[in-house]
């Protein structure tokens, strides 16, 4: 899980500007989750905190026709009732919307000089650094 944890913060902050990057791995303690999962300290509360900081992150990140996927995404994982079925669940539905993020980047940048995209990616900025 550790693993998991850590490329899923490294893909968050991969297409972002170096403030929202550092603000993404201070939220995402790669050291202190590792200690909390280390000694026993990761538990239900701290799953609940984990999927909703990632869905937030995620919804600030990416295209706003994905909210509702991403939506969608965090109700399946909500409705897990264990850690052994929230977790696999977890890292699936979020390397799924990870997924989609790297493919609308990969249209936006095919597209980013187009004045729709320009205005597009000045609201999405001014909305990360609120």
């Amino acid at each position: 899980m550790i693993q998991a944890y850590t490329d899923m913060v490294e893909r968050l902050v991969r297409n972002t500007r170096p403030k929202t990057a550092e603000r993404i791995r201070k939220e995402f303690d790669i050291p202190l989750f590792t200690q909390m999962v280390e000694n026993n300290a990761f538990d239900g509360q701290s799953m609940l905190g984990l999927v909703n900081s990632t869905f937030e992150w995620i919804k600030c990140l990416h295209c706003p026709a994905r909210d509702k996927q991403a939506d969608e995404a965090k109700a399946r994982v909500m409705q897990c009732t264990t850690m052994e079925t929230v977790v696999p669940l977890f890292i699936e539905e979020v390397n799924k919307c990870m997924d989609y993020m790297d493919e609308d980047m990969a249209e936006f940048m095919k597209h980013r000089h187009h004045p729709l995209m320009q205005e597009t990616l000045r609201k999405m900025v001014n909305n990360l650094e609120k």
